[in-house]
This record gives structure tokens, C-alpha cells and sequence, in this order.
């Protein structure tokens, strides 16, 4: 199996699914759904984000411990 990624390019192009079983076929359906859902679940939520919340710049320190070396007695 070789993965690959495209832009623009759907999921299964080019794709051939003669030699699968039905059950692998649902299941293949199935993992596509979930992830259009998830997919318009994450659209949602920017889409909130976007009309709910402004971006504003913050200062913030961090304390930070570290290990040195210093000469005995």
C-alpha cells in the first residue's frame, strides 16, 4: 500500500474496487463518512471561533530551572 496526497484530488481517485469484499467496501464507506463529519465538525468550530473570540496579543514570563556547574568549597 503506498500513500500518497494530492490537493484537489478525492480520497479513492482513481481507485479500484472490484477485487474488495462488501464488508471492506462498508467499512471503506463507512471511515469516509466519519471523516467528512469530522471534517465538518472542524469547520463549525473555526467557523465559532472566527464570529466569538478576537485575537490579542499577551506577555507572559516563563521561570525556568536549569543545572549548572560551580566550583566545590
Amino acid at each position: 500500500m503506498q500513500v500518497t496526497t494530492f490537493p484537489g484530488r478525492g480520497t479513492d481517485c482513481d481507485a479500484d474496487f472490484e477485487d474488495w469484499s462488501m464488508y471492506d467496501l462498508r467499512n471503506r464507506v463507512r471511515l469516509v463518512q466519519e471523516f467528512d463529519r469530522l471534517a465538518d465538525d472542524m469547520v463549525q468550530e473555526a467557523v465559532f471561533y472566527a464570529q466569538n473570540y478576537a485575537v490579542q496579543d499577551e506577555e507572559y514570563q516563563v521561570t525556568q530551572t536549569r543545572k549548572a556547574l560551580v566550583p566545590v568549597g
